[in-house]
């Protein structure tokens, strides 16, 4: 089960057909990714939107969703999105917890395995943070509902200050008031328990990039902890100032999946060399068929199709081997720039920033 979460900044256009309707740009996100359950922030959806959106997508979205109380389509609101071809959506059932802020979700993933998914879009102002945290833990206390075993969202503050760029702690309001919660639901920091050092990822940034944060994070119970791999932060390619954090958590007892169908490199589609080859291999092909006088066992158009594609693979194999250790290495070495950048202490913060600034995705060279 692929989840994430993502603040979308507003739902952007009413239409759900026009270019600049987020929603349209959530269900690609959604196909490509292979998510099975989304949380989204700042979504400003009404049931009304909800009903468009389904209808548009009726074959992959099912979406419950809190809003904002007071103005449900201009600030707020909190949505979480169930992809109806990777997770059993039929039977998924939710608990509005905070209105516009917090929703709790129930969700069936293989056999008879549930997850409960807490989707949070916490308040920015430090007092209003701590006390929506207390809000949520008075709920679970008042509500018969079970506890969450994932709680992921915008969480607009952080635990350690190295989440932060500039450097520094948040107010003890609300990060005491998150640790007991936190420590009430038995979760913890899927990304820093799985990267205990790794200080260099932000999934906010301000335009200037000058000011970065990871408020955007996913909680696990340790048990799912364990079973999560390929953490990911990355840009959604929707307009936003949030990274999309992704991560793949197996059940107990999902089935054994073997590697799947090897396919070519989306990258080696520009490779030259691969595309010459594949231009010359055709036209023997191409001429091996004008010429084919009778039809035999083994050479017949099916035959001579069959190894024009092989000798395809096995040459777009072969540039792989060639062409990924190099973009390997350039990634390495740009991954190790920015760990000595945040590891160097005799670096101002400014020169910090500085030098974020030149090796960071600003100018192309490193994607966060």
């Amino acid at each position: 089960i692929r989840l994430a979460t993502l603040n979308i900044k507003g739902y952007g256009n009413p239409d759900t057909h026009h270019p600049k309707n987020k929603w349209n740009h959530l269900n690609q996100v959604l196909r490509d990714d292979k998510i099975a359950i989304l949380a989204v922030q700042e979504s400003h959806m009404t049931p009304e939107r909800v009903v468009n959106v389904e209808e548009r997508f009726s074959s992959r979205m099912r979406i419950f969703m809190s809003a904002h109380p007071e103005a449900p389509t201009a600030k707020g609101g909190v949505a979480l999105v169930l992809n109806k071809q990777l997770i059993d959506a039929a039977q998924a059932s939710a608990q509005e917890v905070v209105p516009g802020r917090a929703l709790l979700v129930r969700a069936k993933t293989y056999k008879d395995e549930w997850l409960n998914i807490l989707a949070v879009y916490a308040p920015n102002i430090p007092a209003e943070n701590g006390a929506f945290w207390d809000t949520v833990s008075s709920w679970f206390d008042d509500h018969d509902a079970p506890n969450p075993d994932i709680m992921l969202g915008d969480f607009n503050m952080v635990e350690e200050a190295a989440d932060r760029l500039p450097a520094h702690e948040d107010s003890p309001v609300a990060t005491l008031a998150f640790n007991d919660l936190k420590t009430k639901l038995h979760l913890c920091d899927g990304w820093r328990n799985t990267f205990p050092t790794d200080n260099t990822k932000f999934t906010y940034h301000q335009p200037n990039m000058t000011v970065k944060s990871r408020i955007d994070r996913i909680y696990m119970k340790r048990i799912l902890v364990e079973m999560a791999r390929d953490w990911v932060i990355k840009n959604s390619g929707i307009e936003t100032d949030h990274e999309m954090v992704c991560v793949d958590v197996i059940t107990k007892s999902a089935p054994l999946i073997g590697p799947g169908r090897w396919s070519i490199p989306t990258y080696l589609i520009s490779d030259k060399p691969l595309v010459k080859y594949i231009n010359e291999r055709g036209l023997e092909a191409e001429k091996e068929l004008d010429q084919m006088n009778e039809r035999t066992a083994d050479k017949n158009p099916q035959t001579i199709w069959y190894k024009f594609k092989r000798d395809i693979l096995d040459m777009a194999k072969k540039r792989q081997s060639k062409t990924l250790p190099q973009i390997v290495k350039e990634m390495n070495v740009l991954e190790t720039e920015i760990r000595k950048v945040h590891g160097d202490s005799m670096l101002t913060e400014e020169q910090h920033i500085q030098k974020t600034w030149l090796n960071g995705p600003i100018n192309g060279r490193y994607d966060s």
